[in-house]
């Protein structure tokens, strides 16, 4: 009696064999990221400002090679994990990335460096719903300034004598528009000047949870692919018992009764299906990691 003979790797039949590779894990390259600290993507002439960049923690902690960009170039000198502008001039503004060596070159980060007396400081970083958000109304420091107030669509929304600070503890994208602040410049011999920074439109993006919903479709392209593993025998002869020595823990295989059909080609059809569920945690794939997962039918030999 023929039989559909299989092991770990092959599936046969006296009219076909498929051969399946094994699932593979493609893995992007490693992403830095770009960050500020302060974390506030505008400053103020003569600020400082120290940017990082912060290498995904599955990375080993020894010493790497860094490379940093502004506006696509590299900028020259002994290279570290952080990059500190001590002192900023209008010259500092532009895009800035970084890279390791075997990594991929981090998303820019737009810091800007200016000469105005106040400006309303927000992070560089795009805001979601439900974020806190903190904003600052900042002055050069060669100033002294009081009475802080914070304006949204030029209505006055927070006022105080000394916190320069407005602090949205959980965003809706109802509070997006456009915002700025003013503050009291203290003079000797004068009265004092009020002085207010430019506008800054804050956008409130929807929060629409793409890392989960990654996840739900990396598991479902798992399950997809174990269940259309399905191959076209030529004859109408089922499969006989295996031999549980030469059974494979991780597959099953079922012969369907044959279809009604006049085309001889389409009356057995065999299926494969894959049971993951038993491999050992060492193997299995975490939705977590957002890897790509794939497995190909090699039907050359029909």
């Amino acid at each position: 009696m023929n039989r559909c003979a299989t092991d770990a790797t092959r599936f046969e039949s006296n009219c076909s064999m498929y051969e399946i590779k094994p699932i593979q894990i493609i893995r992007g390259a490693i992403k830095p990221v770009v960050t500020f600290t302060p974390n506030w993507g505008n400053v103020i002439y003569k600020d400082s400002v120290i940017l990082t960049c912060d290498v995904p923690s599955t990375v080993p902690e020894e010493s790497q090679i860094y490379h940093w960009y502004k506006d696509k170039r590299p900028i020259p000198g002994d290279q570290q994990r952080l990059f500190t502008i001590r002192s900023s001039v209008e010259e500092d503004s532009g895009d800035y990335q970084c890279q390791i060596i075997g990594g991929d070159i981090s998303d820019p980060v737009f810091l800007n460096v200016t000469r105005n007396v106040v400006i309303l400081q927000r992070p560089p970083s795009a805001i979601y719903e439900g974020d806190p958000l903190t904003l600052r109304c900042h002055h050069a420091k060669r100033f002294n300034a009081i009475n802080p107030k914070f304006y949204k669509d030029d209505q006055e929304i927070q006022s105080s004598k000394y916190y320069s600070e407005l602090d949205i503890h959980n965003i809706t994208m109802s509070q997006s528009g456009l915002y700025k602040c003013t503050k009291e410049f203290q003079r000797k011999d004068s009265p004092n000047v009020i002085e207010h920074s430019d506008v800054s439109v804050i956008s409130v993006k929807d929060n629409e949870l793409p890392v989960i919903a990654a996840a739900v479709i990396g598991s479902l392209v798992v399950i997809v692919v174990s269940a259309v593993l399905i191959w076209k025998c030529k004859t109408r002869k089922r499969f006989s018992h295996q031999d549980p020595h030469q059974a494979i823990p991780t597959a099953e295989i079922v012969n369907m009764p044959p279809v009604n059909n006049t085309d001889p080609d389409l009356q057995d059809v065999c299926y494969a299906y894959l049971d993951i569920s038993q491999l050992s945690k060492g193997k299995r794939i975490k939705h977590e990691d957002l890897t790509v997962t794939y497995a190909t039918v090699n039907n050359a030999n029909i």
